[in-house]
């Protein structure tokens, strides 16, 4: 058979050059090569996801000369930020989708940002005009959520530091007897 009589389409290889008996025109052959090569790599992305965490505290620094109004110091002047915020970071510094939500992550994860997203009706741009997207229900979940966490995680950190006072107490009190 030729091309012709098959509508043009061209037999395809696989990375390891077997060809294969099945013929598919353009369009297949674009959705395929979609498939295969962007798909994404996972090591990378959790190596980048990693990354950002733990330079996050880092650059926020760098998101505070940047963008002053969305990332203040003082933690009275936190507001919720636009859902787009993530896009703007990797556009401006060329980071990756994933370093740049893991290091926004370290933003939001702050009790400061989760009081402002129970506090505020609407979000901001990055340079601090309304963006006019309103706090959902579930964004308030979640920062209800995370305060709790926080919360029961140091009530667990006291309880045992004072079980360790305690016995650090008893252990004197034998020894001085």
């Amino acid at each position: 058979m030729n091309a012709e009589r098959r509508g043009g389409a061209e037999p395809f290889a696989t990375d390891y050059g077997r060809n294969f008996s099945v013929f598919m025109n353009d369009d297949q052959t674009a959705r395929i090569d979609s498939m295969t090569t962007d798909a994404p790599n996972t090591t990378t992305n959790k190596s980048e996801k990693k990354r950002g965490y733990e330079e996050g505290g880092q650059k926020i620094e760098l998101l505070r000369a940047k963008w002053p109004k969305a990332f203040p110091a003082k933690s009275h002047e936190v507001r919720p930020l636009t859902n787009g915020a993530q896009q703007a970071m990797v556009e401006e510094f060329g980071w990756s989708p994933d370093y740049a939500r893991a290091v926004l992550t370290v933003w939001k994860l702050r009790p400061a940002y989760c009081n402002a997203i129970l506090r505020y009706p609407t979000r901001i741009n990055l340079d601090g005009s309304p963006s006019g997207e309103e706090i959902d229900d579930a964004a308030r979940a979640t920062a209800t959520k995370r305060l709790e966490e926080r919360t029961a995680r140091q009530a667990r950190k006291l309880a045992k530091l004072a079980g360790a006072e305690q016995q650090r107490l008893r252990a004197e009190t034998l020894n001085f007897h």
